[in-house]
């Protein structure tokens, strides 16, 4: 059975004995302390830590893998308004394989600091990159920097295809049930009726009173504007095969439900084809399809999509 704990690695609490608090002076106790080492987390256990993001903390979990470290470890990407918790029990599924597995929420979601923008996830996950691969934490959760995989569900497969195509230490990535929202974009401008369900739909998640919050809420909270513009004016970040030469000497799993009806956009022939065109395209040849007959949640085929994760994960050299 998991166990859970709870703790903020920005600041790690650590015992000082009275004695030394007497005859050393407290400036001496608090070299002592700082010279301590950080706790190892044992194996199964859960984490809640703090990820710092641009002056801000996310808030973030870690799935301690059940075997012995240095452990292969995940940092996911979660859907749109996630807590950074769980993300299809993948936590749970492959840390019970032996793996880590790190989540966060971005900036401006539900505990996590500061406000959010859709450029700025992807410097989250930056953020969320580099933390994992700091000293403490890789010492603290047993972290195999040489094994290191990124990966995203939905809003998150998306952030994390454009995370990974700027920083080129990622290695290998998944993308589960991406949406491109540069043409997600195109299809709100030129589509009236598609404009009105999107944003009846995703309103509430970006509402005053919603989980996710925003500085570009003007007088109806219902017109999303800024959201889409964001998208328009940055078509290299934001268009999926516009990050084909960042992503092509990279390993790439990309995952799709054929009866998936979250975009009006078809997510196969919309998205992830014409990425892994581009790809093709400038010679890439360590790309992968898996495709499900299901829809966005895998609801039906949560195991096999697990089996066929953890296939692919374990293929390292």
């Amino acid at each position: 059975m998991r166990n859970t704990e709870s703790s903020d690695l920005t600041f790690v609490p650590r015992q000082q004995g009275s004695f030394a608090a007497r005859r050393s002076g407290p400036w001496l106790v608090a070299l002592a302390t700082l010279l301590l080492p950080v706790p190892v987390v044992g194996q199964g256990q859960t984490v809640s830590v703090s990820i710092p993001s641009a002056g801000a903390m996310m808030r973030g979990t870690v799935h301690v893998g059940e075997g012995p470290a240095p452990r292969a470890t995940v940092l996911l990407f979660p859907g749109l308004a996630s807590r950074g918790e769980e993300v299809l029990g993948l936590g749970a599924a492959l840390s019970a394989a032996g793996m880590n597995v790190v989540m966060f929420a971005p900036r401006g979601w539900h505990d996590s600091g500061g406000t959010f923008t859709f450029t700025g996830a992807i410097d989250d996950g930056q953020a969320a990159f580099d933390w994992l691969h700091g000293e403490e934490v890789v010492h603290r959760f047993g972290v195999d920097i040489q094994r290191v995989s990124v990966g995203g569900y939905s809003f998150g497969a998306s952030t994390v295809l454009a995370f990974a195509a700027q920083e080129p230490r990622v290695r290998r990535l998944f993308s589960i049930a991406p949406t491109d929202h540069y043409e997600m974009a195109l299809r709100v401008r030129e589509d009236d009726a598609y404009r009105t369900s999107v944003q009846t739909a995703l309103g509430p998640t970006f509402g005053e009173s919603g989980p996710i919050r925003v500085e570009w809420i003007g007088e109806d909270p219902n017109d999303l504007t800024e959201f889409w513009r964001e998208f328009l004016e940055d078509r290299e970040r934001f268009w999926l095969p516009a990050l084909a030469p960042g992503l092509r000497d990279r390993s790439l799993l990309l995952v799709s439900g054929l009866d998936d009806a979250n975009v009006v956009i078809p997510q196969l022939e919309g998205m992830h084809l014409p990425l892994y065109r581009a790809l093709r395209e400038l010679g890439a040849t360590d790309v992968r399809f898996r495709l499900f007959e299901d829809g966005h949640a895998f609801s039906s085929s949560r195991a096999e999509l697990v089996e066929a994760l953890l296939d692919w994960l374990q293929g390292w050299e």
